[in-house]
């Protein structure tokens, strides 16, 4: 299930890097409705099968000096998504009981809550957009040292590692294996971003990509997301229309 999120700013500053504050606003209203079940995803150390998009502005400034967004629209909004209907459930009983919702120091009210219906991929096929970034990484060995490498679609492990990691989510939740695998191709060209979460920084990659696959396996990752670290902000995807 995935939901959209319209919300009025009462402050007007979102920091560049937010996604680990809008991951904590998202675990706070789970406490707030199902405290034992948000206590299970909070303390999962494998995945926790949640998904968010990015915060879209329709108006604001970038200010490097500060760090951040100043926010002139009269609303934002972003999209939050799961397979786990209990989870969306609790999300939207949290906020809607306590409708407001802060992303590191600025303090919002809900506007709307929206039940998105899910897209139709029975023809086995999708044009996908980015709303936030897709990570992929591996270890890789750098002047005598291994370190995480970020990868971009420019390489092919980039692939390869995206299905890897869906087998795994789709193993965990389902119980049982992969039944195949989802063929990627970029379709636009790409753009990199760099984000902090906590001390790390990630490359993510935005992109239009064509990806083909069984119904099950595209609503899958429709819901959970493409690649690593989707319940921090990373991989989610919305269907391009007309394509």
């Amino acid at each position: 299930m995935r939901i959209k999120l319209s919300l009025k700013p009462k402050d007007a500053f979102i920091p560049f890097n937010y996604s680990q504050y809008l991951h904590a606003a998202i675990l706070d209203k789970l406490r707030f409705s199902d405290p034992e079940y948000a206590a299970e995803v909070h303390d999962s150390r494998s995945f926790k099968f949640f998904n968010f998009s990015e915060v879209f502005i329709p108006k604001g400034r970038a200010d490097k000096e500060k760090g951040g967004f100043w926010v002139y629209s009269d609303s934002v909004r972003f999209f939050v998504s799961s397979p786990r209907e209990r989870f969306v459930r609790a999300l939207l009983s949290g906020i809607l009981a306590s409708p407001e919702l802060r992303i590191g120091p600025s303090l919002f009210s809900l506007e709307s809550a929206e039940v998105i219906p899910p897209p139709d991929f029975s023809s086995g096929r999708a044009v996908f957009k980015t709303i936030s970034p897709i990570v992929a990484s591996t270890l890789r060995e750098k002047d005598g040292k291994t370190r995480t490498w970020d990868l971009t679609p420019h390489d092919t492990q980039f692939y390869s590692n995206i299905n890897k990691n869906l087998a795994r989510k789709y193993g965990e939740f389902h119980g049982k294996e992969l039944p195949s695998w989802v063929e990627i191709k970029v379709l636009e060209p790409l753009r990199t971003r760099r984000i902090q979460v906590k001390n790390e920084f990630h490359v993510g990659n935005m992109m239009v990509f064509e990806a083909r696959g069984s119904r099950e396996l595209l609503d899958f990752a429709y819901e959970c997301g493409f690649g690593e670290r989707n319940s921090m902000g990373f991989g989610m995807v919305d269907v391009r229309r007309g394509a």
